[in-house]
This record gives structure tokens, sequence and C-alpha cells, in this order.
């Protein structure tokens, strides 16, 4: 199987280039800022948004695009229109928070966002939802097999994003952690290393198409999140804890939801039953 990586050189991207070679011709596409460096992966260096360099570039026949880093309107038409082909799998990774808020059980035919907040992460949000929509439509005009998946929280080495290694951190200078006394926010996490295996599996099962979501089958809390902390730290800590009004005016940044309007409970059961995925 041919499977070409937008992106590919971190975190996720390198969790799944590291997996994937060992079965699959697999080749990167990126801006070359981090070298992938394995052995049988072709590496391509240009920039997604380079019209004319993406057409310097060799076009082989790929079975699965995978596309980590689509970020705004066009990202995925552009790459298409290179590399495209009849019958081959776009995977778009996306994210659960597309889904409009919900006090039932989101599922992967609920509601996407119309509304989003202001700021970096609403443009990030308002981007992902677009491209939703851009997946279905270009992939239609193509023949090709739309396929979103939609992680929730990721988590593990390598990881960019300030979430879980504020709190490493935060035990490792202070000894101590700061979590809100009154939260109802629910959360759920993703292992890299377990989103990368089912992203491979999307790519050689021949049965797949439109979204997933990649969750655990349970939420978590800051009562469970401290706990798991507590079991896996080398040394000791302690909790402070804080109303959420508190945490609020203080402006004290807190990487999960801390309260229940800002949550939903998320449904797994489609990628369990139509790819093999385990969570650890």
């Amino acid at each position: 199987m041919k499977i070409l990586v937008i992106g590919g050189s971190y975190f996720l991207g390198r969790w799944f280039v590291e997996l994937s070679h060992k079965k699959h011709s697999v080749t990167v596409l990126n801006r070359g800022s981090i070298k992938v460096g394995l052995p049988g992966v072709t590496e391509l260096v240009c920039d997604r948004h380079d019209a004319e360099g993406l057409k310097k570039l060799p076009c082989n026949e790929y079975d699965a695009v995978v596309d980590l880093c689509a970020y705004r309107k066009g990202d995925i038409e552009g790459i298409i229109n290179v590399f495209g082909r009849s019958s081959a799998k776009y995977i778009f990774i996306s994210t659960v928070d597309v889904y409009e808020h919900s006090d039932g059980i989101v599922t992967e035919d609920s509601p996407l966002r119309t509304t989003f907040p202001a700021g970096p992460e609403g443009e990030y949000l308002k981007g992902k939802e677009e491209l939703e929509k851009e997946l279905k439509a270009v992939c239609e005009k193509r023949g090709m097999n739309p396929i979103s998946v939609r992680p929730a929280v990721l988590y593990g080495p390598a990881n960019y994003a300030p979430r879980e290694k504020m709190f490493f951190d935060w035990i490792s200078r202070a000894g101590q952690i700061i979590l809100p006394s009154d939260s109802d926010g629910l959360f759920y996490m993703t292992y890299a290393s377990d989103a990368a295996l089912a992203i491979l599996d999307i790519c050689e099962s021949s049965k797949v198409t439109g979204a997933y979501n990649l969750v655990p089958p349970s939420p978590e809390t800051y009562e469970s999140f401290a706990a798991a902390l507590h079991a896996g730290a080398s040394i000791p800590f302690t909790e402070i804890k804080l109303p959420v009004k508190e945490i609020e005016d203080r402006n004290i940044p807190m990487p999960f939801p801390i309260k229940k309007s800002e949550s939903y409970l998320i449904a797994s059961e489609k990628i369990k039953t139509e790819v093999i995925f385990c969570t650890t």
C-alpha cells in the first residue's frame, strides 16, 4: 500500500509514520523543518500552500492520503488537486470539538458547530468545521473516499500542546498541582500511539468511510486525572484545590473543560465495530 502523509514529523504524525512505514510504502510531505529520517520513508519538502511548488513534486498514485495538518479552508482541496485519485482514501484528522454542544450523547451524525469562540481557538475550530465540509465536497467530485477522524485530547511523548505537560512541570518544579474543587467538566483522552494505530487500521480497511470519533469508552474528570498522576508519578505531590470561579478570575490556565457546559458525552461505537481499535 502507498500512503502519503501530510505532516508526519512530530507527535501524532511521527507515531503514525513509525508504525506505517514498517508495513507500507510511505511518503511524507512537509516543510522540512523536522526530518523524519526513517529507512524507506520518502520525504518531500514543500509548503502545502505553495500550489506551484506542489506541482513540481513527483505525483505518484497513492492508495491513501493521511492529512494531519489541514487547518484552514482550501487545505484539502489544494492537496487533492495534485495528489488525489479516484478510489483512494483521504483521511482528514479533525477533532471532536467540531461538534455543537449537546446535553445528550454525541455521535458521528451529530450536528457540527455553527458558532465559535473568539481568538485562536475559534479560528482553529472554524477551520476544522469548514474542512469537514470541504472534504466531502471535493472527494465526491474526485470519486475519493472521504474519512474524517475526530480524536479527543491527544496525549503522550512529544506532545507539543500544553496539556498533561503542564501538570508534569508543576509536579517537578513545585511538588504540587492546581485542581478545580467544584468542576463538573468531562473530557476524553486518547493516547497518541493508539490514535496512530487506529488511523493505520483505517488505511488498511476496505470498508471504512465517513467520520469516526476516536475516543476511549469513558470520559475523565479532574479527579480521575489526578488519581492517574498520583499512580504514575515517581515523586509525591500535593493538590491545591480552588473553586472554578477563582480559577477563572485569576486566569489560571486549565487544559481540560472545567464546566459541564463545555463538555459532552461522545459515542465510540462506530470505530469499535468498523475498525480494529483498542485504547491503553
